[in-house]
């Protein structure tokens, strides 16, 4: 069983990886350089990155959960339910920084970015969903 469970704390961190990567590329290489006109484009740019760490975070979560080996915890709904759990905190977290920006200085407060945080939470739950249920088991029997 081990093994199993090493492989799907490897595919979290990879998608932890991807959607960090996703993020910095975006944030540092491709929104100072983009100079076209396309409402779509700068739009989806600009929420960017709000909607990858919404998806990257859960994964990171539930992976340093995993690898931490917390074997002497009780069953609970925490615990069987790891992705639902780790979504909140994320959601909460991501959401919470929104609004913490309108008091910074150089904050910018948007609804947007509000929207495309439960929108990349949605695309990680999804992403879970997908996960073959043979990776999972291990996450309710610790």
């Amino acid at each position: 069983m081990q093994k199993t469970k090493l492989k799907l704390e490897y595919l979290l961190f990879g998608i932890f990886a991807a959607s960090f990567i996703s993020f910095q590329l975006v944030q540092d290489v491709i929104r100072p350089n983009y100079n076209v006109e396309s409402t779509y484009v700068n739009y989806f740019l600009s929420v960017a990155p709000n909607f990858f760490p919404a998806i990257g975070i859960p994964a990171l979560f539930i992976a340093v959960f995993l690898s931490a080996k917390c074997n002497n915890l009780k069953r609970n709904f925490l615990i069987e339910r790891i992705h639902i759990t780790s979504m909140l905190v994320s959601l909460f977290g991501l959401v919470a920084w929104e609004f913490v920006q309108i008091f910074a200085p150089y904050g910018y407060f948007d609804w947007n970015d509000i929207i495309w945080t439960f929108a990349g939470t949605f695309v990680f739950y999804l992403i879970w969903r997908i996960i073959p249920n043979t990776l999972k088991t291990d996450v309710i029997r610790l």
